[in-house]
């Protein structure tokens, strides 16, 4: 099964090679238009375009990523613009950008409190920024890099998204992705990067409706996400892509990346159909995501376990409080809120306290799942029958239907005066049983016993 697979993305490889020839003129029209507008707006994210135009960048706002670097719990959000503006305007802010990012660490370091290297879109804005300032400036990179990130396009290309339909984190993804596909000096990680890029929009524009609404199920995703319908990130990558919903007026975080790239999209363009009835199946089991990830070393395939979720499922628990005890990480912000358990739990401990907290170990777990999906035109619904139902929900929303510009979706848990006034990591106190037959869903909540401990 591997040499078949390797076979068929040796093919995909030499498609994309040989026949990209350009995008359709309507496309390169938008994406020109789209620019102008950015950069003569007041509002918007504009330090790419301009360094994609030629033009010296936004000073303040150059200084103010740079600086953020150091302690910005999400700075490699900021990392990929500033690799992107060192590839565009090659030697211009060189000696003002490079000193910063060589000054930090792109891969789990021992007592690092503020990175996150190991969700799905921060892995590839850490790993794909390591290996461009690794091959344009001949940057040290530890052993591992070049495996894991073959290894990270490999399951993308093959398996999809962990982070499934998220408008949240897709964005985010996306613009690693294609730092890698227009800069990636490696023939196979540029082609696979761009393999990887152009499955992701598709995987955008499946529950895109008519009016440019995208309002999906997600494996993560905040409620913020479905309050309105235009103005979003992500709107920015579906207009531009098709032109559908409100022109933006200024840029986003991640519209500069599409705009400035030189990716193909028709096929990505004409994936989109305004009819649709289909259950598409993303990802794989935990089980194959072990074996799959069996021969990294033993802090990739930590990592790459927490990217689909598997974080304290009992049966991978034990390798996790170990990698957290070696890597002295129990005091970093994504796992700050275990200090209660902390002085209780060892790796011989964990594998039996996981359990007994199923109802919240094993339901982070976005590895594999069955997607239902209905469109027509302007409406949507989807869902995910059988998701871990009965347990705590974190960032998933299993069913959501679009009607129009409006969505709508569930919650579970105390109703306080404000329904708004919900953690965005906890949407559903409990996930709901979701049964769906073309344009219908039935949703039942049946919430399993929480242990007092939580």
């Amino acid at each position: 099964m591997k040499t078949l697979y390797s076979l068929a993305v040796s093919c995909l490889l030499l498609i994309c090679l040989n026949t990209y020839a350009g995008n359709n003129a309507v496309y390169e029209q938008r994406r020109a238009d789209y620019v102008d507008t950015a950069l003569a707006s007041p509002n918007g994210t504009k330090i790419i375009l301009q360094a994609y135009k030629g033009v010296p960048v936004d000073t303040n706002l150059l200084n103010a990523k740079l600086g953020n670097i150091y302690t910005g719990v999400t700075s490699d959000f900021d990392i990929i613009e500033l690799v992107r503006i060192l590839y565009l305007q090659p030697g211009v802010y060189d000696s003002k950008i490079l000193p910063v990012l060589n000054s930090v660490p792109y891969w789990v370091t021992k007592g690092d409190t503020i990175r996150n290297y190991w969700s799905e879109n921060h892995m590839i804005m850490w790993m794909g920024s390591d290996w461009l300032l690794h091959e344009k400036y001949n940057k040290p990179i530890d052993a591992t890099l070049r495996n894991r990130l073959v290894h990270y396009l490999d399951l993308k290309i093959q398996y999809g998204y962990y982070e499934f339909f998220s408008s949240v984190y897709a964005p985010y993804c996306l613009s690693g992705l294609l730092n890698l596909a227009d800069f990636a000096q490696d023939t196979e990680i540029k082609t696979k990067a761009t393999l990887a890029s152009q499955s992701l929009l598709k995987e955008l524009l499946m529950l895109t409706n008519d009016k440019g609404v995208f309002f999906p199920v997600a494996g993560r995703n905040y409620p913020g996400k479905y309050k309105t319908p235009y103005g979003q990130n992500h709107n920015n990558l579906i207009y531009l892509l098709t032109g559908m919903g409100e022109a933006p007026k200024g840029s986003s975080a991640a519209g500069p990346f599409l705009a400035s790239s030189t990716i193909p999209v028709d096929t990505v363009i004409s994936s989109w159909v305004p009819v649709l009835d289909t259950l598409l199946h993303i990802g794989h089991s935990l089980d194959s995501g072990l074996v799959l990830n069996s021969g990294m070393s033993f802090v990739d395939k930590v990592v790459f376990q927490w990217s689909s979720g598997a974080y304290f499922h009992p049966t991978v628990v034990q390798e996790t409080v170990q990698l957290l005890d070696d890597s002295l990480l129990w005091d970093q912000v994504d796992f700050a809120l275990l200090q209660p358990i902390r002085s209780i739990i060892t790796p011989a401990t964990a594998p039996a306290l996981a359990e007994s907290l199923g109802c919240i170990s094993k339901s982070t777990v976005i590895s594999g799942q069955d997607v239902r999906m209905f469109k027509h035109n302007s409406i949507t619904l989807a869902s995910v029958p059988d998701f871990w139902k009965g347990k705590v929900g974190f960032q998933q929303h299993i069913c959501v239907a679009n009607v129009g510009t409006t969505a709508v979706y569930v919650g579970s848990g105390e109703v306080k005066a404000d329904w708004e006034d919900r953690t965005d990591n906890h949407a559903n106190i409990h996930l709901p049983y979701v049964g769906q037959n073309h344009n219908v869903a039935l949703l039942m909540y049946r919430p399993e016993f929480t242990p007092a401990l939580l």
